[in-house]
């Protein structure tokens, strides 16, 4: 089955949607928890969101060079294995970042495929027409997004929704960095290489790997990415409310 370009920028947007709540869902009942009053950074807590809130148990392991981390029950029990190897997967720059978006992505694969944690009243899987939803034994996450028109699904909901978990604005706008790059952006225009270096230095932050980042802020429209001469200029849309959540 192909989906037009316009279905899949809808779903993507829904399964951003379906990430946020998923984050703000598990932080606070995290927060509850430990009777915090005070909202922390996600990339300080994210682990034990996954064990303490969702009873998963959180792994480092071998996996192929094909894969972030993945998902599976054992013993009736949900287990997440994120791969120590991915330093070594080729194109991986930032190792740290990539395994803490991972981190998020196989969160929420527990909580939407697995249907194991905290979930808000009403919400089901992101479904896409002709598709089957069935929960798996185990999921395998590769290192990039899959959005092929056979691989819309499962994959994709977690791929957008780990990515819109992971990064959250209450974090970005801690960063002196960011704050600086929001001032760019409201003049408009050519950010330049100040603008991608505002935002590498977000990214390092909250703790997301900075392509992540500037990738998901450009799929939400703040701004546009052009290659002129051999080089990436950042064009910003002031129009735009930054605010993620």
């Amino acid at each position: 089955m192909t989906y037009s370009p316009h279905f899949i920028e809808n779903k993507r947007r829904e399964a951003w949607a379906l990430g946020v709540q998923h984050r703000e869902l598990l932080l606070a009942e995290y927060m509850t928890t430990f009777g915090l009053h005070e909202r922390p950074l996600l990339k300080d807590i994210v682990d034990d969101v996954i064990e303490e809130v969702q009873g998963a148990r959180l792994l480092e392991g071998v996996l192929p060079l094909d894969t972030y981390g993945q998902t599976e029950m054992v013993n009736g029990s949900p287990e997440i294995t994120i791969n120590n190897r991915i330093a070594k997967i080729p194109g991986v720059k930032d190792a740290a970042g990539i395994a803490y978006i991972t981190r998020w992505h196989e969160s929420f694969h527990v909580a939407h495929d697995l249907a194991i944690g905290p979930k808000a009243p009403g919400i089901s899987q992101l479904a896409f027409p002709g598709l089957e939803q069935s929960a798996p034994n185990l999921i395998v996450c590769r290192p990039h997004a899959i959005e092929g028109p056979s691989n819309l699904g499962n994959e994709f909901m977690a791929e957008n929704a780990g990515i819109a978990a992971a990064i959250a604005y209450s974090d970005l706008e801690r960063c002196e960095e960011f704050q600086e790059f929001l001032r760019m952006v409201a003049r408009g225009g050519d950010l330049g290489g100040t603008g991608l270096y505002l935002l590498y230095k977000a990214g390092e932050f909250i703790g997301a790997n900075p392509s992540a980042l500037i990738g998901y802020l450009e799929k939400r429209g703040n701004y546009s990415l052009v290659q002129q001469d051999g080089k990436t200029r950042l064009f910003a849309n002031p129009q735009m409310d930054i605010r993620l959540d």
